[in-house]
């Protein structure tokens, strides 16, 4: 067999490193224990025959890195195959990748099979094996979050058994149950769902104190400007065998939006079944919130008189620049700076009511602050406030890196992190900030 010009560096976070030059042996056998990134050893897994393999058979770009692997036969002869979920990384110690793919080694021939997923990234991707096409055959399935405050999750089903891969669960499916919807007189939504053409309404009384302060509503339950609601694609996607017969159904876990990002008024459950070469909702499942875990508890009046008042904010206390360092803050240190139970919100977010904030981390396990949410009224923006119309924000921040008039954002570079400003289109007026580590 000829050898490429190509050379593994060795395993490193259950991923394997091509296109630098030390030696191959010793690269791959040091007498240090290699464990994935879930802190399981890997030494097992991958081996000094996968490493030749993908160096050797594969045209592999350099900087690639095994993040999964599996063995299974998934081209349909009964034997064994080796599956390998491979993708690039900027740095060694990324969780990251990006350009991933999978790699077939067939069991029976050796012969190589090579995905050409487009665009396909997420944090720490994992691979599922079963059969999900009912033809008796195990298909491919790659998760991957995407890393992004909404937790939204990519996936990807392969089918192997033709001759060519077949991809049967793509980017389009994984928008999920579809609704268009918008806020009505009452304290309500009216969703629609566009698979069914069956319409729901939700209950937003839960929110009616938020929706007053925002002046989206009256607080006779008066709509005081349009909102339209937001499906964000699948959080979650997961095998699950309905009935029992040995093929794979999927089940989905998605929320609907309303008046921003943080603004969660449903969460959906919906169960699909591949048939006549598509994905058909079986089961649509929509949740309404009676009660939040950010609503405000009435507490009884004898208790009340014995809580100390609050003191005074001081001026310095109000500038939104103090936020800025809570991004990249570990959670249980933010917690103690604080010194106040939080309370969760959506999307694995926490509440601080005393500080008037919400923060979300990360979706890759390292509980790092990316997203702050600022509710407080009276927080100076370089001599704005929430409520000054959005161009007096872009005199202030000047250009803006990114804006969509459609949802009504725009997004400033501000000592190197994002600050979202989110305006009513018709009036300009704004109506909340983040401040992000990144914009996704």
């Amino acid at each position: 067999m000829k050898t490429k010009n190509l050379v593994v560096t060795g395993v490193i976070a259950g991923t394997l490193l091509i296109g630098v030059t030390p030696t191959f042996a010793d690269s791959l056998h040091g007498e240090k224990e290699v464990k994935s990134t879930s802190g399981e050893s890997i030494a097992a897994v991958i081996s000094e025959e996968d490493s030749r393999f993908l160096v050797e058979d594969m045209k592999i770009p350099p900087n690639t890195y095994i993040i999964d692997k599996k063995i299974a036969d998934v081209t349909g002869d009964e034997v064994d195959d080796t599956i390998y979920l491979i993708g690039h990384k900027g740095n060694i110690a990324d969780r990251y990748a990006d350009k991933l793919n999978i790699v077939v080694r067939n069991g029976a021939t050796n012969n190589r099979e090579m995905t050409d997923l487009k665009k396909m990234g997420g944090y720490e991707g994992k691979l599922f094996v079963g059969d999900f096409s009912g033809d008796k055959v195990n298909d491919v399935m790659i998760t991957a979050p995407t890393g992004g405050s909404g937790g939204i999750v990519q996936h990807i089903i392969v089918n192997f058994s033709a001759p060519e891969p077949a991809v049967i669960l793509g980017p389009k499916n994984n928008a999920g149950a579809q609704f268009i919807g918008k806020y009505v007189d009452g304290f309500k939504a009216e969703l629609v769902n566009q698979d069914t053409g069956r319409s729901i309404n939700i209950d937003l009384n839960a929110k009616k104190d938020m929706y007053v302060a925002s002046q989206i509503y009256n607080k006779d339950g008066t709509l005081l400007k349009e909102v339209k609601s937001m499906t964000y694609p699948l959080s979650l996607l997961e095998p699950i065998d309905m009935d029992g017969d040995g093929t794979y159904e999927l089940k989905g876990i998605q929320s609907i939006k309303g008046a921003y990002g943080a603004d969660t008024i449903s969460h959906v459950n919906s169960f699909w079944k591949f048939e006549n070469n598509q994905w058909n909702a079986k089961q649509i499942e929509v949740s309404l919130f009676l009660l939040t875990l950010s609503e405000t508890r009435r507490v009884p009046t004898e208790v009340v008189g014995a809580v100390q008042p609050s003191q005074p904010t001081k001026e310095d206390d109000k500038s939104f620049e103090k936020y800025f360092n809570l991004i990249g803050m570990k959670k249980e240190k933010l917690i103690d700076m604080l010194g106040e139970k939080p309370t969760p919100v959506d999307e694995g977010g926490l509440e601080f009511t005393k500080a008037g904030i919400r923060v979300w981390f990360g979706s890759n396990g390292n509980q790092l602050v990316q997203q702050v949410y600022i509710s407080r009224a009276d927080i100076d923006y370089n001599g704005l406030k929430i409520g000054d119309k959005i161009n007096a924000f872009k005199q202030v921040f000047g250009e803006v890196i990114n804006e969509d008039s459609g949802s009504a954002y725009a997004n400033f570079d501000y000592k190197g992190k994002v600050l979202n400003i989110n305006y009513d289109p018709k009036t300009e007026k704004t109506i909340s900030a983040y401040i992000m580590k990144e914009w996704k």
